[in-house]
């Protein structure tokens, strides 16, 4: 019974759910940006470089900028000016849903002939 909590606990860890960019949000990548110290993106991550409402963000990288905006904040000489909080800055965030990929248009042989008389 333990294996099969443990294994299904993985299951839902390894599961990334991106979440769109909401205006606080944005405003807490922003200072993490300024703040961070390293550069941790993985590459099934999206990019934080360039926040931006709607854009994509993953629940892990916000549990990250919480937990880095949170620990800076707590420095007596803190550039950061309140605490983000995690309930904060998931209020009002909607699942990402990735725009639709275009529809190639059907070539018709008609239309393709007459083009090139």
């Amino acid at each position: 019974m333990i294996s099969q909590t443990t294994t299904f606990l993985r299951l839902i860890v390894a599961t990334m759910v991106l979440f769109a960019m909401t205006p606080t949000i944005v405003g807490a990548v922003e200072k993490y940006n300024v703040v961070k110290q390293d550069a941790t993106n993985t590459n099934d991550e999206p990019s934080l470089d360039s926040p931006a409402i709607g854009e994509p963000i993953s629940h892990g990288q916000i549990i990250e900028v919480h937990r880095a905006l949170n620990s800076i904040h707590s420095d007596i000489e803190s550039p950061i000016d309140k605490p983000y909080h995690l309930d904060d800055l998931l209020r009002g965030a909607q699942i990402y849903v990735a725009p639709p990929k275009p529809i190639a248009q059907p070539v018709c042989r008609k239309v393709s002939i007459t083009a090139k008389a």
